[in-house]
């Protein structure tokens, strides 16, 4: 899984394609719990 260390104000950026071929983008301050 992701090792991360927990720092104040730290996030991540995703892009993820989709089956339509679309693109989506977030963002996370916990990207562990997000690729749950």
């Amino acid at each position: 899984m992701v090792k991360q260390i927990r720092r104040k104000n730290q996030y991540y950026v995703y892009i993820v394609e989709c089956t339509n071929g679309t693109y989506y983008t977030g963002y996370t301050n916990n990207l562990e719990n997000r690729i749950k």
